[in-house]
């Protein structure tokens, strides 16, 4: 990271960074963040009649989680979620529903990070926010076509009951997940570019937010 940057970060975020032991515990999943929401069956009665493994995984609850991988990298991991007439079949091509879930979960995901920062470093300046915006959305849009892995899936076959016209769907999970040392990677590049022509007072404190929420990475963590 450049000098500057890092000199602005540590103006701002000196207070909220005294009395801090530098290191982030990363649950596997947080209970507090957005669950993943599943409109329920109307007017329709459906049972469980088969699934791809045994008690349906905890992930399918929850549109994104912070956590680590296997090799203990920290990761973002994003739950998808549609109803199909067939059993899930693996593919490494994203639908371009999946994408727009992934992109969506990837804005909250961001949103929140740039919440939790403002309060942090008390930056909180209202012609800045059109500039963040223009950020979210071109960041969480790269991100989801091109840096999220299918890493896990689950499917649930749905068989319709009390119908004159009994049948049968899938509902289908999928779990991706996007390395986080990528997403600051590209969170950095976006700002970059977003940036370049705004004012000087507002490029810096937007800059703090912005790197602000990659700085545990930079740190090794």
């Amino acid at each position: 990271m450049r000098k500057g940057i890092w000199g602005i970060i540590l103006f701002f975020g000196m207070t909220a960074a005294c009395g801090s032991s530098g290191v982030e515990t990363i649950p596997e999943y947080r209970e507090a963040y957005a669950l993943m929401e599943q409109v329920p069956d109307t007017n329709v009665q459906v049972e469980v009649a088969g699934q791809s493994k045994g008690n349906p995984p905890v992930w399918i609850k929850y549109r994104w989680v912070l956590g680590k991988d296997s090799t203990d990298n920290k990761v973002i991991y994003i739950t998808v979620f549609s109803k199909s007439p067939f059993a899930l079949t693996e593919s490494s091509i994203k639908t371009p529903d999946e994408i727009a879930q992934i992109k969506k979960a990837v804005e909250m995901f961001t949103r929140d990070k740039v919440a939790e920062v403002k309060t942090e470093v008390k930056i909180d300046d209202p012609k800045l926010t059109p500039f963040l915006d223009k950020w979210i959305a071109a960041l969480s849009e790269q991100v989801a076509g091109s840096y999220a892995i299918n890493v896990e899936n689950y499917w649930e076959k749905m068989k319709i009951v009390g119908q004159n016209a009994p049948g049968e769907y899938y509902r289908v999970f999928k779990r991706y997940m996007i390395d986080f040392s990528f997403y600051s990677e590209r969170a950095a590049k976006v700002w970059d570019e977003v940036s370049a022509k705004m004012p000087a007072d507002l490029k810096s404190k937007g800059t703090v937010i912005v790197y602000k929420m990659m700085l545990p990475v930079s740190q090794g963590q």
